[in-house]
């Protein structure tokens, strides 16, 4: 009994499938506004939680330019003040995981984002290379309370079918990231770094805003 199957088998499942899930899709995005409805405090979180992203992919072309350009910042330079971010990141992820365990994760989250919002004016304000150090230790240190507090809060407010709320998490969450650094770059290259360091800072402080109104969970 020969069980290998042709190539035109082959294609025909493939084709098939790729039908079923266009298929799928269309009917995902028709259901799109129900979803977003029926997830009530976790739809509302995402939304907070995506407006910050899209403050902070919009610092990103400016940072670069900023360092490059205007603080004149060396390659070695860029590749050491990352390290020292990395590293403040992975340093206070344990420690931050135990404080999200004792006092919920609302708090730790907010206090992320709320450092979020201090880290693009702060590099308006730098004189020049050398106190980059501090403020990439701020990076760091904002991502560590925002990492360790994102998936227990997530949980608390996430419906039933954990997989769909989960896709549209990342759905709305990956817009700001595809499209932040696009605007971010724009606003930099044709109005000014400063400006766009403000509309990134706004837009983080937006996306505190909408967080602090969403319950720790959704029983509450």
């Amino acid at each position: 009994m020969n069980t290998l199957s042709s190539p035109s088998d082959s294609k025909y499942s493939f084709i098939s499938l790729l039908r079923m899930a266009f298929a799928e899709l269309k009917s995902s995005l028709g259901n799109l506004p129900l979803v977003f409805k029926e997830g009530g405090a976790y739809t509302n979180w995402c939304v907070g939680m995506s407006v910050r992203g899209f403050g902070i992919a919009m610092f990103g072309p400016v940072l670069t330019i900023y360092l490059v350009n205007i603080l004149k910042a060396t390659k070695p330079q860029i590749g050491a003040f990352n390290s020292i971010a990395f590293a403040m990141r992975l340093a206070g992820g344990p420690p931050l995981g135990v404080v999200v365990d004792k006092y919920g994760p609302k708090r730790v989250m907010m206090i992320g984002v709320f450092l979020a919002f201090l880290h693009p004016l702060a590099f308006m304000v730098v004189p020049e290379v050398a106190y980059l150090i501090p403020v990439y230790a701020l990076s760091g240190l904002y991502w560590a309370f925002i990492n360790s507090s994102w998936f227990a809060w997530q949980m608390n407010l996430i419906p039933k079918r954990r997989g769909l709320y989960t896709g549209v998490l990342g759905f709305i969450n990956g817009l700001s990231w595809a499209f932040g650094p696009l605007v971010g770059g724009f606003l930099g290259d044709n109005v000014s770094l400063m400006i766009s360091a403000v509309i990134s800072a706004c837009l983080i402080l937006a996306g505190l805003i909408l967080v602090s109104k969403v319950p720790e969970n959704s029983q509450t």
